[in-house]
């Protein structure tokens, strides 16, 4: 798994999510399902991918979603009473409040919105990265503009005037399609805010500008430049809907930053991974699994790439045996000690842990979700394996999870360069815009 420690030079940083529950009228969006997790779960993996991030926290009054907070691994915290609408404020509160959950406090908190579907670890720890590096006591992740701003005259509602600050600039270039270009302003992206906690508690006797509901806007603030096509917000049906839309794109952005930029090797669990976990058992004690081909035709793409690859199973079934030898997979059966095998698996091949994709589902593939430099599971995988995962599939088990990962390694990844003609293949993270359509 890879490791959630923070940059070398970065102080521990806490995320807090507020979910509070939506006023009477209001729709409950927060559970809703974007590209396979609710818009809450997804926050929560985005900051557990996050370097800069060692405790994840969701403040919430609801149970539903506090249940679903803990599943996808975040501690849940009782929701403080809401006096401000700023997020800065918010995440100062919340370091006050609960500085008595660490030793000293963190000293950055990062604010995230469950509302952001498509919130990257880049953009958190970017966010951070910046409010370190500058001193400001703020930061907030934004999107740049060029574009002209225009606001109603005083004279009639229905006219508008350019802002000043939007009149063109003389001696920039023209745009590819000729208008004038405008000064660059920014636009709060909506998804990350973070605040120096000394900051925001301040000593015994000294104002607390934080709790103002404008008083942040005075402090040394600063802003880490998302990507546009991150920068959605769910607030109504309409944007659910082009959540929809975007996540099979977007959502492979924000998968391929928990993966290893090298792939040295792919093992592969197999109940609950290549199937549903069921088992059919005969009148005669005969075993019976069902199997997704979807899985097997990207088992046969993967394979097509010479990485090394293995399924690791604590059963000894001779269904294991047959799919495997059907799919052309090398398969170590029996272990109880799954974790000794794979080590010793890993060093016959020549491959580290740091470059090996473990992909498990059961608490009996911890150890090894642990020691692989990525830690993949089922978006079925069980409770108490989550907090293993560095990348939690959008399909279950036997449903595509298989598919699902070998396209995403096929279509982002290419065969690198060999160290030495005894070395197996490796793959190679390919560079990426943030959306391509």
């Amino acid at each position: 798994m890879a490791s959630q420690s923070n940059h070398p030079a970065w102080p521990v940083s806490w995320a807090v999510i507020p979910a509070a529950v939506p006023r009477p009228g209001e729709p409950d969006l927060t559970l809703c399902r974007v590209g396979g997790h609710p818009l809450i779960g997804r926050a929560i993996l985005a900051a557990r991918r996050a370097r800069g991030i060692i405790q994840v926290f969701v403040s919430t009054e609801s149970t539903e979603i506090a249940a679903t907070a803990r599943h996808y691994g975040a501690h849940v915290v009782a929701a403080a009473a809401a006096s401000t609408t700023s997020p800065f404020a918010a995440a100062a509160a919340f370091a006050r409040a609960h500085s008595h959950l660490a030793s000293p406090p963190p000293e950055f908190i990062a604010l995230l919105r469950w509302s952001a579907p498509f919130v990257a670890a880049s953009d958190i720890d970017g966010t951070l990265e910046r409010l370190f590096s500058t001193g400001a006591d703020a930061a907030f992740a934004a999107v740049a503009t060029s574009s002209a701003l225009w606001q109603p005259t005083a004279a009639a509602a229905d006219r508008f005037a350019p802002l000043s600050l939007s009149a063109p600039d003389p001696d920039a270039p023209k745009s590819t399609v000729g208008t004038a270009a405008f000064p660059t302003t920014y636009r709060e992206a909506g998804s990350v805010y973070a605040v120096r906690t000394a900051a925001g508690c301040p000593p015994a006797g000294e104002p607390d500008h934080w709790n103002e509901q404008e008083g942040w806007r005075e402090r040394p603030t600063t802003l880490y430049e998302s990507a546009a096509a991150r920068a959605l917000e769910v607030t109504d049906a309409e944007t659910l809907q082009l959540a929809h839309l975007l996540a099979p794109h977007l959502g492979a952005q924000q998968a391929l930053e928990a993966l290893p930029e090298r792939i040295g090797a792919v093992v592969f669990d197999f109940d609950g991974v290549f199937t549903d976990n069921g088992v059919w058992v005969s009148e005669h004690g005969v075993e019976s699994v069902r199997c997704s081909r979807g899985d097997g035709m990207g088992i046969g793409l993967l394979r097509s790439t010479g990485v090394p690859l293995l399924v690791l199973s604590k059963e000894r079934n001779p269904v294991v045996t047959t799919r495997c030898e059907k799919l052309g997979l090398p398969v170590l059966q029996g272990i109880d000690d799954k974790r000794s095998a794979l080590l010793r698996w890993l060093d016959e091949h020549q491959v580290s842990a740091e470059e090996t994709v473990y992909v498990g589902n059961d608490i009996n593939d911890c150890p090894c979700l642990e020691l692989a430099g990525c830690a993949v599971g089922p978006q079925d995988s069980h409770p108490d394996v989550i907090a293993h995962i560095d990348l939690l599939l959008e399909q279950p088990g036997g449903y595509g999870a298989v598919r699902e990962l070998c396209d995403l390694l096929c279509s982002h990844f290419v065969a690198g360069p060999k160290e030495t003609h005894s070395l197996p293949p490796v793959l190679v993270k390919q560079r990426t815009t943030p959306l391509s359509l």
